[in-house]
């Protein structure tokens, strides 16, 4: 999916195509994060609920005659049909601009700043690209969707309506489990809401079910993560506590909403939904692999004898320790090993800031054949970073997919695993400097990074001088 930036801070204008494996590179203060930061605002479920409380509300004027329409016949005769190709065909492009054009609105919020503005910015996208995904996506999962992701995200609390679709079908049957008038339940805001998450939850899933961001901020956050503190930071509409001077940005409430949802997760409830999905196996299984090749350790959730407060537990060699006390490396890659094991399903979306932070040189290469497996096991993954390690050995993972000794270039990987070589189409990574982001993957599967190499070059030519 090519994504055009225009006039985000110092991208004067940038063109990304999105891969399963996306990678930012380049100086400092060059637009990396804010790019990421824009994707993951367009792309996660924040800004699609927000949007449709406030379009309920009517504290945002757009107008959509067709979910009227379904309003209005559920009022009147408790049920309604809605044609998935016919909202796209006549809705698709006006409803995903205004959602583009809140989550611009809303990007100062999502970043957390009160100092900068993003009046300029535009962000487009090739509809034409998108409507097939649109119809394609939603007409092959609706019947999941409606038995399980949607639970999650309507809060209707008395299940006074529910949709439902036939499989292989575009047509959405809305229902009320009530006898006589559904009003006398429910008010027509509430099915009005209900309408809009249904459409905006299914167009969300058809780009990616979860964007789950992994901030800068994620080593410290990680040490606010017992039960008993999680409460003020995973509601971005609270303030935190006071201590602290502002309130939290969007993208790390969002990532401490992530780490309560683990707080609260049970491992029996997730190995049961393993036998459901099978596919959700491999998310399990590479988890233990992070943990036991990387970690040196495992991750655990511990409760206390009261069973008042459960905090994020750090085991190796027979000890026990609070990641919150652990090592820079263990805080690090902690929520990735919980996220894998708790929470990841195929599809979704990883936005990692700088995955190499805190990490010796050897554990930043295996990291970055982690990152490929992961693509290979169904996850889309977007970083940021400065580590030439990540970089060079990228191009070593792409080599090694092309390799005709398949043993041979398994064993020069430290991770020695086939699943670690990525297909090149799979990967895009974009240099960003003076104002752009330009393509450095070439054809041939080499990057081309100079923004680190110069360094090196000019440390050489430093001692080349003093000697």
């Amino acid at each position: 999916m090519k994504i055009t930036l225009h006039h985000l801070g110092p991208i004067e204008q940038a063109e990304i195509d999105l891969r399963p494996l996306t990678v930012f590179i380049g100086r400092n203060n060059t637009g990396k994060t804010w790019a990421t930061q824009a994707i993951g605002a367009m792309f996660g479920s924040t800004m699609y609920e927000a949007y449709a409380s406030l379009y309920t509300t009517k504290k945002i004027l757009d107008t959509y005659s067709l979910l009227d329409e379904v309003v209005e016949s559920i009022i009147r005769e408790g049920n309604a049909q809605l044609d998935w190709k016919q909202l796209v065909e006549e809705l698709g492009e006006e409803l995903f601009t205004n959602l583009k054009n809140f989550a611009i609105k809303n990007l100062a919020r999502f970043i957390g700043t009160e100092l900068v503005t993003f009046d300029q910015l535009q962000m487009d996208f090739d509809f034409v690209e998108i409507k097939p995904k649109l119809y394609n996506h939603v007409i092959r999962n609706t019947v999941n969707a409606s038995t399980g992701l949607l639970n999650s995200r309507i809060d209707i609390s008395t299940n006074l309506l529910n949709f439902t679709t036939e499989q292989d079908s575009s047509r959405l049957y809305f229902f009320t489990q009530t006898q006589g008038s559904i009003l006398d339940k429910l008010p027509a805001q509430q099915i009005k809401m209900f309408v809009m998450h249904v459409v905006l939850t299914l167009m969300r899933l058809t780009f990616y079910p979860r964007v789950a961001i992994f901030p800068t901020e994620r080593a410290t956050f990680i040490n606010f993560s017992s039960y008993s503190q999680r409460n003020s930071l995973v509601n971005e509409k609270q303030d935190i506590p006071e201590s602290l001077p502002r309130k939290i940005p969007t993208s790390v409430s969002l990532f401490a909403r992530m780490l309560g949802l683990i707080l609260d997760a049970n491992l029996a409830d997730r190995q049961e939904e393993i036998k459901d999905n099978p596919r959700l196996a491999a998310y399990f299984d590479l988890a233990n692999i992070l943990e036991t090749e990387i970690l040196g350790g495992q991750i655990s959730i511990n409760v206390s004898k009261l069973g008042l407060q459960k905090e994020f537990i750090f085991q190796t060699n027979g000890v026990n320790l609070e990641v919150s006390a652990s090592s820079s490396m263990i805080k690090e890659l902690a929520p990735l090993v919980l996220y894998l094991r708790y929470l990841a399903q195929p599809g979704e979306l990883i936005i990692i800031d700088e995955p190499e932070m805190n990490l010796h040189p050897q554990a930043q290469v295996e990291l970055m054949e982690f990152l490929a497996m992961l693509v290979n096991a169904g996850l889309h993954v977007l970083i940021t970073t400065h580590s030439p390690y990540i970089v060079d050995h990228l191009v070593n993972l792409i080599a090694a997919a092309r390799y005709e000794n398949k043993a041979e270039a398994q064993e020069l990987l430290f991770l020695e695993r086939s699943e670690a070589f990525i297909s090149q189409d799979k990967v895009s990574v974009y240099l960003f400097e003076n104002g752009t982001a330009t393509n450095v993957l070439d054809d041939k599967g080499i990057i081309h990074w100079g923004t680190f190499g110069e360094v090196s070059n000019y440390l050489s030519d430093i001692y080349a001088r003093l000697i």
